[in-house]
């Protein structure tokens, strides 16, 4: 067997079109995570989209137009709620809702994506990322690493 076959990658990289939105993370904030705090209003609405999206996967099998409906309703609820902006996210303010649209580089191991700021290495970041076209919101905590 060739070193080429040999060395397969256990994982890969996409491009995609992502929504954004980031925070930067202080020591005490890392503390209460660790300690399983009370969670953010923006974790709780997270939490609540998964369950709806869950429900709504079952529900289409069933009947289409009515998940569809519902689907499209609680899509609009989240843009009013996120106040959707292809702009920069305000870093630092807690209650930003504002999701930036910008393209990733996605894998297993990481994420790379342009960014107005600099951050330095192993700083600790809180992000929202929405996919498309499922609106499903993942939110990670990160380090930066380059």
């Amino acid at each position: 067997m060739s070193q080429k076959t040999s060395e397969r990658r256990r994982y890969f990289r996409v491009d995609d079109h992502i929504g954004l939105r980031l925070m930067l993370v202080t020591d005490t904030d890392v503390e209460h995570l660790d300690s399983g705090s009370v969670q953010t209003p923006e974790q709780r609405l997270v939490k609540v989209n998964s369950a709806i999206n869950r429900h709504l996967a079952g529900l289409k099998r069933k009947d289409e137009s009515l998940a569809t409906l519902l689907g499209l309703l609680n899509h609009k609820i989240d843009l009013i709620a996120a106040d959707v902006d292809t702009g920069k996210p305000k870093v630092d303010d807690k209650h930003a809702h504002t999701y930036m649209m910008c393209e990733a580089n996605v894998s297993a191991c990481g994420l790379a994506f342009p960014y107005h700021t600099d951050f330095s290495k192993a700083q600790m970041l809180s992000l929202h990322i929405k996919l498309f076209p499922s609106e499903e919101v993942v939110q990670a905590l990160a380090m930066v690493v380059g």
